[in-house]
């Protein structure tokens, strides 16, 4: 009986070795699921953000090429404005020499000249 009994109990810490043995691998299992779905859900965060920066400077690229274009449009436009200023200015000018009676031989060559800037 006691030799019964020392098996037993042998078997008893076998199984309860085994059961702990078990219980570790299921826990170490259990980590590194838990740390591989944090890294997906890092990697998932992360190009998130990347796709989000990538939306952002395309946007941002945009409005300046957009305010680019707008530049060239108001610079043109403010340079036409001053030719015509200028333009106007000669014009009234050689009006003026006109009627102070300068010879036209004389004005011919200002008023071909161009207005260059």
């Amino acid at each position: 009986m006691q030799k019964q009994r020392v098996l037993s109990q042998a078997a008893q810490m076998e199984k309860e070795q085994f059961q702990r043995i078990l219980q570790v691998q299921r826990d170490a299992q259990e980590a590194e699921l838990r740390k591989e779905q944090q890294r997906h859900e890092e990697n998932m965060k992360h190009n998130v953000d990347l796709r989000g920066q990538i939306s952002f400077n395309m946007e941002k690229r945009e409005r300046e090429r957009q305010q680019f274009l707008e530049d060239g449009a108001k610079q043109r436009y403010d340079l036409a404005k001053e030719r015509r200023r200028i333009e106007e200015i000669k014009k009234t000018k050689i009006e003026g020499l006109r009627r102070a009676g300068v010879p036209n031989k004389y004005l011919a060559e200002l008023e071909s000249s161009k207005v260059d800037f």
